[in-house]
């Protein structure tokens, strides 16, 4: 028989559970005060347990991490991660939630336990990523629908509402004895789901029979319903069919090749780019002081001598585009002895039978010439010193007309008479350009 209080009121606890109540605050003070007196026997005794569980969560969490990996992994590339990602940007959901609605078969949402006379909510659960509304609210509202349903259509007060639908969203309703078990269902939930609500509310009963015939508005007996509550929060997910990674292997092959080209190619134009710079410094006469890629283009910066070589014609030899280039030379002289030499070619005209001969500052002409350019060459000294050139050697040059003139005299004088000369007489006039003393032998120097 259950006993009375003090207070007249019936104690409806079992002697077990005076008991624990009567001894928790002595046994909780005990094991605080021992905790604190001896941390090291404690902590001794407690690590065969705690280390065990500690692994088991550690191993737990990375397969979940493995699996969702996975899970990234195969939904990166597919068209349908891309819809759900175009979703999420013209709604302003996350990608998370677009892909979790649109793999979802069914989620159980949040569970409601209520009183079934009172209309009173007893206990409730959600699930951890629900978005919950007020649950007290929540159980007023089902007591008033089906205190409408009954009077509204004159249907009998042992009929109960089932399920009730709204879009994609059901209420699923199991009516028990002395409480109601409501659950909230997004999607579409198998027909096994009821048989798992039936369950929950006759182990409801059966576990707080005593609470729920003596229920007085006191909801906090039944704070330890919430384990059974919380094993109806069940979801099934769309799993995956197998899928052939054969579309994704030769689509990254096929971007991998395109990649690989893209970089051969630019490697390739970049070293014949090299290749042509090298060719366009080593030519006389152009000296380049900067030269590379600029936008969509390239740009050499230099200067060049008006003598040396197109820097067109040696790009179009290396295989430039010379459309592609700006070419920015500034004028300047170059004493490149090759252009050196074309300069005082270009300068000194010498006529057929003489040749020029750079020997690092020192000109030498050789062969033949007439006496007027050999004149003219020598007036020319000192614009040739502008142009590096130090000396002009003419020791292997001979007078064309003075060895003219030395052959027609010779002639002459072999073909007339042998006279003695008269002493005291006129000696032969020579012409005013006669020179006194030979050119053969001769040598001007630009000092």
């Amino acid at each position: 028989m259950p006993e009375r209080t003090s207070e007249g009121l019936e104690d409806s606890r079992t002697p077990d559970a005076r008991l624990a109540e009567a001894l928790g605050f002595t046994v909780e003070s005990a094991l605080i005060r021992s905790v604190r007196r001896e941390p090291r026997m404690w902590a001794e005794a407690l690590f065969p347990i705690i280390l065990p569980a500690v692994r088991m969560a550690v191993a737990a969490a990375l397969r979940d991490a493995v699996q969702t990996l996975n899970q990234v992994l195969e939904q990166g590339l597919s068209l349908k991660s891309w819809r759900w990602r175009v979703e999420s940007w013209r709604t302003g959901k996350r990608y998370a939630e677009v892909v979790l609605l649109r793999t979802l078969v069914y989620r159980v949402e949040q569970v409601l336990l209520i009183d079934r006379k009172t209309g009173l909510l007893l206990s409730s659960a959600a699930a951890p990523s629900a978005v919950t509304q007020d649950t007290e609210l929540l159980s007023a509202m089902l007591t008033a629908i089906q205190d409408f349903v009954h009077v509204s259509f004159d249907v009998e007060n042992s009929a109960d509402i089932r399920e009730l639908h709204v879009s994609d969203f059901s209420l699923w309703i199991e009516q028990g004895p002395r409480a109601t078990i409501a659950a909230a269902v997004r999607g579409n939930a198998p027909v096994e789901f009821r048989e798992t609500l039936r369950a929950a509310i006759d182990l409801a009963h059966q576990e707080f029979e005593v609470e729920l015939r003596h229920f007085d508005g006191d909801s906090r007996p039944f704070e330890r319903s919430r384990p059974i509550l919380e094993g109806c929060l069940q979801s099934r997910y769309q799993s995956p069919g197998k899928t052939s990674s054969r579309k994704a292997v030769v689509c990254m092959a096929s971007l991998a090749v395109l990649a690989m080209l893209w970089f051969a190619f630019r490697i390739y134009q970049a070293r014949r780019w090299d290749r042509a710079l090298t060719a366009l410094q080593a030519v006389p006469g152009i000296l380049v002081t900067k030269g590379g890629r600029q936008g969509g283009g390239y740009v050499i910066d230099g200067f060049r001598d008006p003598l040396a070589e197109s820097p067109q014609n040696v790009l179009a030899r290396r295989g430039i585009d010379v459309q592609n280039v700006a070419l920015r030379f500034r004028p300047f002289l170059s004493l490149d002895p090759k252009l050196t030499l074309e300069r005082a070619r270009i300068s000194l005209q010498p006529p057929e039978g003489a040749s020029l001969a750079l020997d690092q500052d020192v000109l030498s002409i050789r062969g033949t010439a007439p006496h007027e350019w050999i004149l003219r060459t020598k007036n020319a000294a000192a614009q040739l010193r502008m142009w590096g050139i130090r000396e002009i050697r003419t020791t292997d040059l001979r007078d064309r007309d003075l060895e003219a003139l030395r052959t027609r005299i010779e002639g002459k004088a072999s073909s007339s008479p042998k006279t003695p000369a008269k002493l005291g007489g006129n000696k032969p006039r020579l012409p005013g350009w006669w020179p006194h003393r030979r050119h053969s032998g001769s040598e001007a120097r630009l000092t």
